[in-house]
């Protein structure tokens, strides 16, 4: 089981969270602490990268990302989604999306115009 998903199980306990990195509770405690971080903020992280990916790649219903993050319920998964990138969900995914088309046009657009170059044609492609 990857670490991603082992944290985004039904919260596991801090005996399970040491147990799967085959430390004591003390010990993954001291080591958190040394890196200054806590467990709460790397789950957050792994959080977030994953809210990024599902919202960007998936048409996931946005309660259904919140269940698979294993949140309580819609409305916690907003405010956190919202602490972390400024947005809500729906923006995120809108703003994801256009930028990803935009990715995609770029380099159909530049073959066009090396198409273009290549025949010889005056034709010039914009690409905005």
């Amino acid at each position: 089981m990857r670490l991603g998903h082992f944290l985004l199980r039904e919260e596991p306990t801090s005996f399970e969270r040491a147990a799967y990195l085959n430390m004591n509770v003390r010990t993954l405690s001291r080591r958190l602490a040394a890196e200054g971080t806590k467990f709460q903020k790397l789950l957050d992280g792994v959080r977030f990268s994953m809210v990024r990916e599902l919202l960007t790649v998936t048409d996931l219903e946005i309660g259904d990302i919140a269940k698979a993050l294993s949140y309580s319920a819609h409305s916690p998964f907003v405010d956190a989604l919202r602490r972390w990138s400024g947005v809500m969900p729906s923006g995120w995914r809108r703003a994801a999306r256009s930028l990803w088309a935009r990715r995609k046009a770029i380099p159909h657009a530049i073959t066009l115009a090396a198409a273009d170059v290549r025949n010889g044609s005056d034709s010039s492609v914009r690409v905005s």
